[in-house]
């Protein structure tokens, strides 16, 4: 809805520092204008078009940047939350009159509830880049000052006059060739050898020289383990009659562990209620 103009109450900071500004500049300060303003206490149904259409029929050319943000209704659980809006204006001087049109400015809805519009400067002074704004490339248009590029132009003014044949004719010159050289090896074409066979080659010999150093070291073995067994009977003897010495040892042990142990006791006789009830069992059957 809408509703008429004037002055109203509410915080003032716009004019404030926008009017100290050229003061200030005077004195020798590093003063940052603040071109960025916050429209509050806008009604929640109020849409973006409207206040847009509201803005444009006399600031349209004067702002740079706009960003709306639509508050809520009052609902059963949410509070209400009242729009408001940042608008980033090109000159100072556009503020001050945009805050005369629009501070007090009273929005009336459709249930009569009055809502009085409140202009601020806005905290957060900076805004957004726009996204379709690309970042430049430091090195575009800067091919004809490259000294690669430049040494292949003059190569090729070089190359201008010399004759050079198609695709075709150097393709079939090089078949030519190629069979030229088989004839010469007698008709077999040589094995070209790539750095992944000479790698593979290399790898199967090392395995194969590790293969017959492994086979070495156990005919060694072997050999010195036969020439140990023929070292003589004494020595054969000597060690069989230490096995059996051992084996009578563990005999012993086992036959006093088996002595130690506590007899397994006998089973206690049953009690006498058991004895009297198989009597009476007993007397009952016969």
């Amino acid at each position: 809805g809408g509703g008429g103009g004037g002055g109203g109450g509410g915080v003032d900071r716009v004019g404030n520092v926008n009017a100290n500004t050229s003061e200030r500049r005077q004195m020798g300060e590093k003063v940052q204008v603040k071109l960025k303003v916050v429209v509050r206490c806008l009604p929640p149904t109020l849409s973006e078009e409207n206040f847009k259409k509201q803005v444009d029929e006399k600031y349209e050319d004067e702002y740079a940047w706009l960003r709306y943000w639509k508050g809520k209704v009052a609902g059963k659980k949410g509070q209400q939350v009242l729009s408001r809006c940042y608008i980033q204006f090109k000159k100072p001087e556009t503020i001050l009159q945009f805050r005369k049109d629009f501070q007090g400015h009273a929005y009336i809805n459709d249930k009569g509830v009055r809502f009085q519009a409140m202009v601020q400067a806005a905290p957060y002074q900076k805004c957004p880049k726009p996204k379709n704004k690309r970042r430049r490339d430091p090195k575009q248009n800067t091919i004809h000052k490259d000294a690669e590029y430049k040494r292949f132009v003059a190569d090729l003014e070089k190359s201008v006059g010399i004759f050079r044949p198609s695709a075709d004719i150097q393709m079939d010159q090089k078949e030519a060739e190629q069979k030229a050289k088989l004839a010469s090896a007698g008709g077999v074409q040589a094995a070209t050898m790539t750095p992944l066979m000479a790698y593979m080659k290399k790898k199967a010999e090392a395995s194969m020289k590790r293969k017959q150093k492994r086979a070495h070291r156990k005919q060694k073995q072997s050999g010195g383990g036969n020439n140990k067994e023929g070292g003589g009977a004494g020595g054969g003897r000597t060690g069989s009659s230490k096995k059996k010495k051992k084996k009578q040892i563990k005999q012993g042990q086992q036959e006093q562990s088996t002595k130690s142990r506590p007899k397994k006791q006998q089973q206690r006789p049953a009690s006498g209620r058991y004895r009297k009830s198989n009597n009476k069992s007993s007397a009952k059957t016969t």
